[in-house]
This record gives C-alpha cells, sequence and structure tokens, in this order.
C-alpha cells in the first residue's frame, strides 16, 4: 500500500472508505495503518485526527487524552484555589505583567514545555 498517497488523501479529507477503494485496500487495513501511525506520533499535523476526544458537557466538558489524563475547558481554576492561593496567583500576574490568569499559565506551561 501507497501510504504516502493515503495521507495525501486523508489531507484531501477523503474518509477511509474513499482512501481504500483508490488504493485497492479494504477500509480496515487504511484505518489500522493511520491508527497505529498515529500512535507512534507520526500523524499529529494531519487534519481531522485528533489528540483528544471530547467529554460530555454534563460532566464539566473537557478533553480526555490518550494518555488518560483530562484537559478540562470552561471551568474557571479560580474557583477552585484558596483565598490565600489566589492572592499568590495575583502577586504572580503582577510581576509578570498579565492581564489574565489564562495569559499566566499559558506562559508557565510554554515555559515548561519550550
Amino acid at each position: 500500500m501507497n501510504f504516502d498517497r493515503a495521507i495525501e488523501l486523508r489531507r484531501q479529507r477523503r474518509t477511509y472508505q474513499e482512501i481504500a477503494d483508490e488504493l485497492g485496500v479494504s477500509r480496515n487495513t487504511i484505518y489500522k495503518r493511520f491508527r497505529k501511525e498515529y500512535e507512534l506520533g507520526n500523524l499529529t499535523d494531519l487534519s481531522g485526527y485528533r489528540a483528544a476526544r471530547p467529554l460530555d458537557p454534563r460532566n464539566n466538558g473537557g478533553y480526555e487524552l490518550r494518555c488518560g489524563a483530562v484537559l478540562p475547558v470552561g471551568k474557571s481554576i479560580a474557583m477552585q484555589l484558596t483565598v490565600k492561593e489566589k492572592h499568590a496567583v495575583l502577586g504572580l500576574m503582577q510581576k509578570g505583567r498579565h492581564r489574565t490568569m489564562n495569559d499566566l499559565l499559558l506562559e508557565l506551561l510554554r515555559r515548561e514545555m519550550g
């Protein structure tokens, strides 16, 4: 199977069945190969391939990552902080001239990852 061609077709937003028909293999073969490559970390830039699945919004929403961790979305962290912790965060925000807690968190995350 020409997997480079399969990736090209997937980037054109073709379904697994359309790719399978064009390449002359089964849909299951295409699906398994894409899944394997994704799990090896080779397809994270491919449109439509997500690193996480959305969680039920009735249970606070967010995304469950493939590793099992949950990325919450929409629920404020500030609601979970004590008054003392909130003052500490405000001090960090003023020190770094951050306008919002999200700006501070973004900088901390980028620093940690980079």
